[in-house]
């Protein structure tokens, strides 16, 4: 289990939180793993994690995950506008998330504690959500505020497929492998 990380923040826009954590398990044998990754911040938009789990118990070897993963992208513009006949800046602010929801299987079969066949089918969403705060400043003073959100692209799904024939002959020191080889043939 990794330490879990708390974070408080305070700004313009108010007060915010996040938070994380993660946490590994196998069973006595090493036979099952379940993996467990959880991020959140202010917002439910912005919650990612990951879940995945892997039996190693049968000569076959086979695991699933599945993982959301929003990303934050900010832009601003700032125009001059007319507000009934007195001039003001206009200042838009956007937020656009993307957001990643994959499903995945993966399938291994160990020829020797050296190589290894690994098979791996994956499903990805990408959806898009644009939100733009809008500021209306008459002489550096805020006269309009108002919020929204903004026509998105349309989201898009993707499907892949992997073989790979997998060596590894090394031995790990403290922090990296010392000697030993690794190789990947992947199609």
């Amino acid at each position: 289990v990794a330490p879990a990380t708390v974070g408080i923040g305070m700004d313009r826009l108010g007060p915010s939180f996040g938070g994380a954590a993660s946490a590994y398990f196998s069973d006595l044998l090493g036979d099952h793993l379940l993996g467990v990754t959880f991020q959140a911040e202010s917002t439910f938009d912005t919650v990612a994690g990951q879940v995945f789990w892997q039996s190693l118990k049968h000569r076959w070897n086979w695991g699933a995950a599945v993982s959301r993963f929003p990303y934050l992208s900010v832009g601003t513009t700032i125009s001059e506008v007319d507000l009934d006949g007195t001039p003001a800046l206009q200042v838009d602010q956007f937020t656009e998330t993307t957001t990643i929801d994959s499903a995945s299987f993966l399938l291994q079969y160990p020829f020797s504690t050296r190589r290894r066949l690994e098979l791996g089918t994956d499903v990805s969403h990408y959806s898009f959500d644009t939100d733009v705060q809008r500021f209306l400043l008459v002489d550096d003073q805020v006269v309009g505020e108002s919020s929204g959100s903004l026509a998105s692209e349309p989201g898009f799904t993707l499907y892949r497929g992997t073989a790979a024939l997998v060596g590894d002959s090394s031995f790990f020191g403290f922090t990296a492998p010392v000697r030993g080889a690794r190789w990947v043939v992947e199609g």
